[in-house]
């Protein structure tokens, strides 16, 4: 193409695609800048065009169906002129790869198992308490699970964090998979998914014998797949393409297709629209957080199964002041009978009163400042303010990160989007994320509830 050695195209600093990539950082998404963009180099260039070196024959179909307008974009801003681009692959473009991201790349490749979570015998339907809360969202997930239906497809779970949804979703394989013992079924968090897509990513970067369909044919051949938390997708422009393209592949085929998320598909903002519309093809349910019956209800079953004697009344105050959703109430019953059995002491309203005095509601008065929940989160982990909100990954800045948006979200009335405002203007993704670990840590981590206990009294006892 560009091969004459006449009129060499020649950049003053640096080479021109160098030059191209920084125009690209602006037009592209950064997940996909770092998966198909990054790992490129110029081979050569000219007064005619480009040529530019990628890892593999896969990347250099992936750029050409999907990056063309934007590479021509940046193109004619850097050069002032439309030169031709072309690919070649390339056995060295690993170089610019970073260590973390090289050693990603030549790490030993992973089968399906290394994604996926196993289903989990507890989450069965025998063991679902239905409420008000939840009967639709149950009867539907029932229907789905009836070998010899093909009603509701897909179903799309949605509500808050800890209300069910996982439960019903390993439900419905397990019943499926009761039905037909060889039945291929899957269930994933997107978070795996996605994982699972970039290490089939970076191993075709790796290597031009890696086969991209080999992570295709894991997830598109079952008979039914089940996606957790489907917002995760957004923003990742590359996983929302293949997971498109995994949807159609089996819901042509007539396979079963199970998706939960936090919120309704319309308000899932920048996924893509012709996902959206896909998730409307089926049923859409929704799952609230359980009633004071439904609560009670979840609390005596988890008493009974752990062989708990817990009086009416303490179930009652706690069912009274844990409204939000089932880990919460279970993480509550876990600390109320850790202390008991440390301290040897009987279970009453006495000690549950004590113990769960951070459960105790606030029934009137402003709601807490973030800045006075952050004081006090630093005071308890002997940190500075700019340590708490800033970029530092380190364990300990992470924990008390990770305590003080829980804290913020719980204590006060602002909104994802304005807490991470707060937080170093952070996605809110990242403060949704700290406060799902902070509450599945503390259903049995003692030493995290008492902090959270502590600095909680602290704060209360400041007003």
């Amino acid at each position: 193409m560009i091969c004459s050695g006449r009129n060499r195209f020649v950049v003053a600093t640096g080479n021109l695609w160098d030059k191209v990539l920084v125009q690209l950082k602006e037009r592209v998404d950064t997940e996909g800048f770092n998966m198909w963009l990054r790992p490129t180099r110029q081979r050569m260039a000219d007064d005619t065009g480009l040529l530019v070196e990628v890892p593999s024959v896969h990347f250099k179909d992936w750029l050409q169906a999907n990056y063309m307008g934007p590479i021509r974009e940046a193109v004619q801003q850097t050069t002032g002129q439309g030169l031709a681009v072309d690919f070649v692959v390339g056995g060295d473009a690993l170089a610019g790869l970073s260590r973390d991201e090289t050693a990603s790349a030549e790490a030993a490749p992973q089968s399906i198992e290394a994604f996926e979570t196993p289903l989990n015998d507890k989450y069965r339907f025998e063991n679902f308490i239905v409420g008000e809360s939840n009967r639709f969202a149950h009867a539907a997930a029932v229907a789905v699970a009836d070998p010899n239906s093909r009603a509701y497809n897909p179903l799309f779970i949605y509500g808050g964090s800890g209300v069910g949804k996982t439960h019903l979703m390993h439900a419905i394989g397990l019943q499926l998979r009761s039905a037909n013992p060889g039945l291929r079924v899957v269930y994933a968090t997107s978070e795996q998914f996605f994982n699972s897509f970039i290490n089939t990513v970076y191993r075709a970067m790796h290597s031009s014998k890696a086969d991209p369909t080999t992570f295709r044919q894991l997830y598109r051949n079952v008979d039914l797949l089940m996606i957790d938390d489907i917002q995760f997708f957004i923003g990742k422009e590359g996983t929302q393409i293949e997971f498109f393209h995994t949807f159609n592949t089996l819901y042509d085929a007539g396979k079963k297709i199970v998706i939960s998320s936090d919120r309704p598909p319309m308000e899932l903002s920048t996924l893509e629209e012709r996902l959206k519309s896909r998730f409307l093809w089926g049923l859409n349910v929704d799952i609230q957080a359980p009633d004071l019956e439904t609560r009670i209800a979840i609390l005596k079953r988890k008493a009974t199964t752990e062989k708990i004697d817990m009086p009416a009344d303490v179930l009652m105050f706690i069912a009274e002041r844990v409204t939000t959703n089932v880990r919460h109430l279970e993480g509550a019953l876990n600390r109320l009978q850790a202390h008991a059995a440390l301290e040897n002491r009987k279970i009453t309203i006495d000690l549950a009163q004590e113990v769960l005095v951070d459960l105790v509601v606030m029934r009137s008065g402003p709601n807490i400042p973030v800045d006075e929940i952050n004081q006090e989160v630093c005071n308890y982990f002997g940190l500075r303010l700019h340590e708490l909100i800033g970029p530092n990954r380190e364990k300990k800045f992470v924990t008390a990160r990770h305590v003080a948006m829980f804290l913020c979200r719980k204590l006060t009335g602002l909104s994802l989007p304005d807490l991470s405002a707060r937080f170093g203007g952070r996605n809110h993704s990242t403060v949704l994320h700290a406060c799902r670990k902070i509450e599945r840590d503390m259903v049995s981590d003692t030493n995290l509830q008492n902090i959270l206990s502590y600095i909680e009294r602290a704060v209360r006892g400041n007003r």
